[in-house]
């Protein structure tokens, strides 16, 4: 049996979540602290028994008010060493969360998910938040220095496994598309994380490290829910089969050697396997592009229509010229509705016959609605699409059905 403690992510305990393993047991592990805090001194809890109430109150797991509790009580690593383990597993990834800066004691506490319930309850000293990237490189190193330092009064660099992690924007969702989410806080979070990851590798030369390979997504559907840390199954299958080639105890540039091989594979089978929701996901970010640029023609058509009284009564002259004495719109947008009124306003005698649109209203100003899935239109003489999206396919649809009416758009008349 090989036991191990862990100090960092979600990430690394989900991999035995995903992995299940009756010969490694998780000892302690402690998520949700920033380095940063954890090596911070001074008590900032004002009045304890009032803190413990204030955080039995707050409407989270056991797990998250532990780590709260350790945090703010200076007691991270007193918790993690109680009992010892043969490896420790540590990320970076409490580096991505802003801090809280206490004055009268010089010192951090860190700013997650659960924390403002307790920081405006009055228990703790006061403190402002501050942004984790205007801290001092030298502050920010002296701090490393020190969250090193105490690991090792307990880890040889051999028994330290160290992830290298990321914030993964590129979400795979339920139906396999891949979509972006949170990008500005996924580069800023990577940015954190990488730059201490950086630093604490250059301070544990002889420790293992598990690379982040290329091409992991984040997952909508994992255990935990969708968030930028949460991944796909592959990347804690690669961390799993990682751990296995460090705990084999084979000679450091050999492990280099056989870890490289084992991320190059990961990639490749990660690029295989989601090369398709790739292609899928930029066939429908090239169809809302199409659609944003159709969307900007409309507002600029529209806004020339409202500046423009000559080329409003260019429309009444479509009217007349097409000898049109009545006609219907598809689609209740603005501009359909403007086209109503407009020529309600100014040619009286042309008869709107109705206004095809799924609402629970009657009509729009005497106009009557029909909806959309009705199977047959009534006759007129045109069919105007004022749905600025889908005006291909709604002509088709018209067609299709053989309706009893010229089809146009407001594009065309407008132009």
């Amino acid at each position: 049996m090989i036991s191990v403690n862990i100090i960092g992510t979600c990430i690394l305990r989900d991999i035995f979540n995903y992995n299940k393993d009756d010969h490694i047991a998780v000892k302690k592990f402690v998520q949700s602290i920033s380095p940063y805090a954890a090596v911070s001194k001074g008590n900032i809890i004002k009045d304890k028994e009032l803190f413990y109430k204030t955080l039995e109150k707050i409407k989270k797991s056991n797990f998250f008010k532990r780590n709260l509790r350790l945090d703010l009580e200076r007691a991270t690593f007193d918790f993690l060493f109680e009992e010892k383990s043969d490896y420790l597993f540590m990320d970076m990834g409490g580096c991505r969360f802003d801090l809280f800066f206490f004055p009268q004691s010089n010192t951090y506490a860190s700013k997650s998910n659960i924390y403002n319930e307790v920081f405006i309850s009055g228990v703790l000293e006061k403190c402002h938040q501050i942004d984790t990237d205007t801290i001092p490189d030298k502050i920010m190193y002296d701090l490393l220095d020190k969250y090193i330092e105490t690991i090792l009064k307990e880890y040889h660099q051999e028994n330290i496994i160290l992830f290298e992690i990321k914030a993964i924007p590129n979400r795979l969702t339920s139906q396999n598309n891949i979509v972006l989410r949170e990008h500005n806080w996924s580069n800023k979070a990577s940015r954190r994380i990488e730059k201490a990851y950086n630093y604490i590798k250059q301070k544990l030369p002889r420790c293992h490290i598990i690379e982040f390979p290329n091409g992991v997504l984040a997952d909508e559907k994992h255990i935990w829910g969708p968030s930028v840390l949460h991944y796909v199954k592959e990347y804690y299958e690669y961390a799993y089969n990682g751990i296995k080639i460090i705990f084999s105890n084979i000679p450091l540039e050999t492990e280099k050697a056989a870890l490289s091989t084992l991320k190059s594979y990961y990639e490749s089978l990660l690029y295989n396997k989601y090369e398709a929701s790739f292609i899928n996901s930029l066939k429908q970010y090239d169809e809302k592009v199409d659609t944003s640029k159709r969307l900007i023609k409309y507002v600029e058509y529209f806004t020339d229509l409202l500046l423009d009284e000559k080329k409003l009564k260019k429309i009444i002259n479509y009217f007349t010229e097409n000898n049109i004495k009545n006609c219907a719109f598809y689609g209740a947008t603005y501009v359909g509705k403007f086209l109503i009124d407009y020529l309600r306003k100014n040619r009286p005698e042309l008869r709107i016959d109705y206004l095809v649109e799924n609402s629970n209203l009657k009509d729009y100003n005497g106009v009557p609605f029909i909806k959309r899935t009705a199977n047959e239109f009534p006759p007129t003489d045109v069919i105007i699409i004022s749905d600025l999206v889908n005006k291909d396919l709604l002509a088709k649809k018209l067609t299709d059905m053989g309706v009893k009416a010229n089809i146009t758009d407001v594009y065309k008349i407008l132009e």
